[in-house]
């Protein structure tokens, strides 16, 4: 059954919004949606800080406008940061600071809710728009097939105007189109004279007609002339990359950073000391850096779990006209160092060195209560806007016609991709493997010896205890890979293991008994809790205080603080799961010239093509399965099979 059968019958009915849920008792609260649950934990670090000039910043929300239906700590929805934004604004007004909203890129692949349309992004697009951002860039996403270029120059660049920027990005077909605007000059309520870029990293991927400028190419265009030629307070560089270079390639080159070196090169060899804020993506993680005195970089996290928070004072203003003094909130302190100091300073280096701090917040309605409209308050009636609940509201309604709230079963713990390593029970390869070896079978060769390469780029996302939606399938596996198939020999099967760096057991099993899915206390995330957070977890219970949840634990530039709620860890980024394999109906001994048939997906038939058919080598396999079931029907065929039963009990989340 395609993953698009799933879809269609609700969509034949799109208007009604009765919840598909088969529990008696949906947890409801005012705003956020209807299934989502309350964070049990709220902010640890106070208020935040207030300067002249102030950022909020999302990035690679691919789509996650909904919330985390089964993670408190991000169960809030993109009606909920609307008011959120709307009543930060008011604060600074009431302040008289300012204060801007920023994106860097990646608004599909990754979430139903955005990726089943066609366009992707025919509903989310309209729901993502309703936050007035000052800011937006295009994320590696946008530029990997032209369809989803020319839908982002369509529609988000044309809703945005010349608040979405391009810098580096143009499509190249007849002739030289820009996406969005190469830069913006603007100036803020309060007087600051900013000149915004936006640039996307050195994409490797991006569709052959769709051109990618280095930093080199960016400062030869005349755009860049005229730009520079600007009267400037405050340079801001936007962009979808991340604000480190990698290890294995620390000095390549990456147009998003480059551009900073040379912006700063260029501003230095004018004797211009203008401070440059930039803000990043793309590697999915928080983090903050320090590149000098002048300048500092954010990056907030992904699919809609963190809002980042960057307060930025004491910069030279030529014709401020806002607050002079800040009272009644704190104020940013710190400061970052010269590019020659190896420690960070504690005082600058010059009365008009940038005085800024970070703050990442967990995407939740208490936390955003809590800066928004107090720490105290508890009337929900204060925080929400018309305009939030309307969104709200939006969600829902296209939850309910793309059938992203259909339960397919109860998951009875969690499945992670990094919290535990990958033979660990809750790791989720230890989920694919039975998952695999119960669904991708061909009816009419059910019996035969057969082998599937399991790969673990399959998997995008956690699968967490709770109801398992058509929405969660979606998140976990968003990919539509076909299976393929090559009847082989057991010497040319292990060849294909061997190159493939699987290392198959001495037994040769990697049999899982099929999960029963039997109610477990266990939990992954504790195995992650060191005695710090096992002795805050006692204290805790002698204060009455609600012991700390999974979520992250960031160190950036500025050390351990910048997270606005404790938590122990949960890792939720790292490299790419190794490849692994599942065998089914495996005989004791192999008879001479005995077959099986392996199995693998359309990311890997290329792969294994030489050594399964080596004189036919650009010859496609034939497929193992109906082209219409892919890598994405596997987890909720699994679960209309194994966990359906559950759907008729409580399902309770995990911990």
């Amino acid at each position: 059954m395609g993953r698009l059968n799933l879809l269609f019958t609700a969509l034949l009915s799109a208007s009604a919004l009765s919840s598909t849920s088969a529990y008696d008792e949906p947890i409801l609260t005012p705003l956020q949606q209807p299934e989502a649950h309350d964070a049990t934990t709220g902010p640890s670090r106070g208020p935040l800080p207030w300067g002249k000039i102030n950022f909020i910043h999302t990035t690679d929300t691919h789509g996650w406008l909904e919330g985390h239906m089964n993670e408190p700590s991000s169960g809030g929805d993109w009606g909920d940061f609307v008011s959120f934004v709307n009543r930060m604004r008011d604060k600074a007004n009431d302040l008289k600071v300012d204060l801007l909203v920023v994106d860097t890129g990646d608004l599909h692949d990754g979430n139903g809710l955005s990726d089943i349309s066609k366009p992707k992004g025919a509903i989310s697009d309209s729901i993502f728009a309703n936050v007035e951002y000052d800011l937006l860039t295009i994320g590696n996403h946008g530029v990997q097939q032209l369809d989803e270029a020319r839908n982002i120059q369509a529609n988000i660049s044309k809703v945005f105007a010349d608040r979405y920027l391009t810098s580096n990005v143009y499509i190249k077909e007849e002739s030289e189109e820009p996406i969005g605007e190469p830069y913006r000059y603007f100036t803020t309520k309060n007087g600051i004279r900013i000149m915004a870029f936006g640039v996307l990293y050195d994409d490797k991927k991006n569709d052959q007609k769709i051109q990618i400028d280095s930093a080199a190419q960016m400062m030869q265009r005349s755009w860049f002339t005229d730009a520079m030629a600007k009267e400037v307070d405050l340079y801001i560089l936007i962009g979808h990359g991340s604000l480190r270079r990698t290890r294995k390639n620390p000095k390549g080159s990456d147009a998003f950073l480059d551009f900073e070196d040379e912006l700063r090169k260029k501003l230095k060899s004018a004797n211009k000391n203008i401070p440059i804020q930039v803000i990043g993506g793309h590697t999915h993680i928080r983090d903050f850096r320090c590149f000098d005195e002048l300048t500092s970089g954010l990056q907030s996290g992904k699919y809609g779990d963190t809002v980042g928070w960057l307060a930025l004072d004491n910069i030279e203003i030529k014709k401020w006209k806002g607050a002079t003094t800040l009272t009644g909130v704190p104020t940013p302190t710190r400061t970052c160092p010269p590019t020659s100091m190896m420690t960070f300073s504690a005082e600058p280096t010059s009365s008009r060195v940038p005085h800024l701090d970070r703050r990442y917040l967990d995407w939740n309605v208490r936390t955003f209560m809590y800066h928004a409209t107090g720490p105290n308050e508890t009337d929900k009636g204060k925080f929400d806007t018309p305009l939030g609940r309307k969104v709200t509201h939006d969600i829902t309604f296209g939850r309910h016609a793309l059938n992203l709230t259909y339960v397919l079963g109860c998951a009875k713990q969690t499945w992670c991709l990094w919290c535990v390593n990958e033979t660990d029970k809750g790791n989720i390869m230890t989920l694919a493997k039975p998952a695999w070896k119960d669904t991708v079978v061909n009816s009419k060769r059910r019996n035969n010896p057969r082998a599937a390469i399991i790969t673990g780029t399959t998997f995008r996302y956690d699968l967490f205890k709770g109801p398992f939606t058509v929405g969660d399938a979606l998140a976990v596996v968003p990919y539509t890979d076909t299976f393929y198939y090559a009847e082989v020999d057991f010497q040319t099967y292990l060849r294909v293991l061997t190159e493939l760096k699987i290392t198959r057991s001495s037994t040769g099993s990697t049999d899982e008994p099929l999960q029963d899915n039997e109610e477990s206390d266990w939990d992954p995330t504790l195995m992650l809790q060191g005695s710090h957070s096992k002795q805050h977890a006692l204290l805790s219970n002698v204060l009455g205080e609600p012991p700390l949840t999974p979520g992250y634990v960031t160190v950036d530039d500025f050390g351990a603080y910048g997270d606005d709620t404790n938590h122990t860890k949960f890792k939720s980024i790292g490299p790419n799961l190794n490849l692994t394999y599942v065998e089914a109906n495996f005989p004791p001994q192999w008879s001479p010239g005995q077959k099986l048939d392996l199995v693998v997906t359309a990311h890997m038939e290329k792969k294994i093509r030489p050594i399964v058919q080596p004189n036919k080598p650009n010859d496609r396999l034939p497929l193992y399965m109906d082209d219409k079931f892919t890598t994405g029907d596997i987890l909720p065929e699994y679960a209309r099979r194994n966990w359906n039963s559950n759907t008729t009990q409580s399902c309770p989340i995990g911990r």
